[in-house]
């Protein structure tokens, strides 16, 4: 099943090999049913296989503290854990920039369940493992690197939605909570009566301190119980234990993915936010599952680049967007998320919303048309997001821009295209219709710029203004001295 997605990235993509250096990272745990060496090697072994194949990659392991090597365009961090209650086993693969940062960080994972199994079954089921985790890698990143083009292109490959239809990388395992006896406070717990369920809360929440199977009554009712308010408080009791112990920290993870209720996933995001080592890399991807969803993310907006974070803004900014009714709030909350992105990323995600022109389309985004200039909207703040950073413009931006213009009078395209778009005589004319149409100051100030940075344009743009004056055919919205002042700056600049 794995082998289907390494056809998927060739070494046609681009002209050299990548070069990525990685590390192998053994978490220990309370259970070790595997030597950490075995399973480093059975991980390492399994995952680049896999990754190796299509010749794009060359893969060099990091040498050790002290020692120098040359360093790799990406980074790769090959992790391995086992969950000691659950008796499971993670492989997580997380890819991220090393000298470059054009690609975008991601990660996959897999986990597997090795209670019960023989020494050797346990491996087999870990390389399965590795390799379907690097498999997915592999089909994460086939479209980020096709936009990279060959070796010593200017600009990316054009991809017009990079991440539509891919895979979530990162697969869930499930939650094992051990059986535990069933004593008087576990059955109060569930019982009719408010005031015993509560008494029961109070006992578990203080047997959990120094015993398991208090703690197990507890991850259970925060995962199962029927009524919210049992929920919350038995996930409350586990704040002290989800910080040193990873099994209950899965669980309070599994209850932020699952519940229904916003008091219940509040109380989960804030046991979550001081999570370490693997139960907060399991945090992470669960604000990002949450924003590619578009629900309420945790602290994501703080946390910076994080692998997956370009999957997950370009499926927020498409759920909101099928949300009909809503305000604004969550297409900004998914336009956020663009701040520590470069200009080649946020291009890949926002194009494909950027050009789309059909309301009723989950890839629309809301502007304001005239009054642009005085609100906010997803529209000009996606615009605004593909501008910063951007090194040389894109023809194809003018199209869309225009296209907007023409469609609800944006003031925001107006206003791009007046201070952005780069010379040439189309852009002229463009700017020309909307001065005598509709009387735009700011086209008229795009006109002289584009007129004084290119002296060809000058004559064709004097002569046009010159005659709008004299035939009296210009939106009566823009004062007729500002056109003689802009024939005169023109006129100014053929004299130096």
């Amino acid at each position: 099943m794995w082998s289907a997605g390494i056809a998927l990235v060739s070494a046609e993509a681009t002209a050299a090999p990548i070069r990525v250096t990685y590390d192998v990272v053994v978490v220990e745990g309370s259970w070790q049913p595997l030597a950490p060496a075995d399973l480093a090697r059975a991980v390492e072994g399994a995952a680049l296989e896999v990754l190796s194949r299509g010749g794009q990659l060359q893969l060099h392991r990091a040498p050790g503290p002290g020692a120098e090597a040359e360093p790799g365009a990406y980074r790769l961090k090959l992790e391995s854990h086992v969950l000691a209650e659950a008796q499971t086993h993670t492989v997580a693969l997380q890819l991220g920039p090393g000298t470059a940062q054009d690609l975008p960080s991601l990660s996959a994972a897999r986990t597997v369940v090795l209670g019960g199994l023989s020494r050797g079954k346990m491996l087999e089921a870990v390389e399965a493992s590795a390799r379907e985790a690097a498999a997915a890698l592999v089909q994460a990143m086939k479209a980020p690197l096709a936009r990279l083009g060959k070796a010593g292109d200017e600009e990316p490959a054009p991809v017009d939605d990079p991440f539509k239809g891919a895979p979530a990388p990162w697969q869930w395992g499930p939650v094992r909570i051990p059986k535990a006896s069933v004593g008087k406070a576990a059955r109060d717990l569930y019982g009719k009566n408010a005031k015993k369920r509560q008494a029961a809360l109070r006992v578990l929440t203080s047997e959990a301190l120094t015993a398991d199977s208090p703690r197990h009554e507890l991850e259970r009712c925060a995962l199962e119980h029927p009524e919210e308010q049992m929920r919350e408080g038995c996930l409350k009791a586990l704040r002290p234990l989800s910080m040193r112990s990873p099994p209950t920290a899965r669980v309070v993870v599994e209850v932020y993915r699952r519940d229904d209720s916003g008091r219940v996933r509040r109380e989960a995001n804030d046991q979550m936010v001081y999570f370490t080592g693997p139960a907060r890399a399991e945090a992470v991807q669960a604000w990002l599952e949450a924003a590619t969803q578009g629900r309420e993310h945790g602290p994501l907006e703080e946390l910076g680049d994080l692998p997956n974070l370009d999957l997950a803004i370009r499926g927020c900014l498409e759920a909101s967007g099928k949300e009909r009714g809503l305000d604004n709030r969550r297409r900004f909350g998914c336009i956020s998320l663009l701040e520590p992105l470069p200009h080649a990323r946020r291009k890949a995600i926002l194009w494909r919303f950027v050009r789309e022109m059909d309301p009723d389309s989950p890839y629309y985004l809301k502007g304001a048309g005239e009054r642009e200039g005085s609100t906010g909207t997803p529209w000009q703040r996606s615009v605004d997001a593909l501008l910063e950073g951007m090194t040389r413009w894109d023809p194809k931006l003018e199209e869309i821009l225009w296209a907007r213009y023409q469609r609800d009078l944006s003031h925001a395209a107006m206003s791009v295209l007046s201070s952005w778009a780069a010379p040439s005589e189309r852009l002229a004319k463009r700017l020309l219709e909307m001065v005598q149409t509709r009387g735009e100051n700011q086209a008229l100030f795009g006109l002289v710029r584009i007129a004084t940075e290119d002296a060809k344009l000058r004559p064709m743009v004097k002569q046009a203004l010159l005659q709008m004056m004299a035939q009296g055919a210009f939106s009566k919205d823009i004062d007729e001295r500002r056109l003689k002042d802009a024939v005169s700056k023109l006129e100014r600049e053929d004299a130096r």
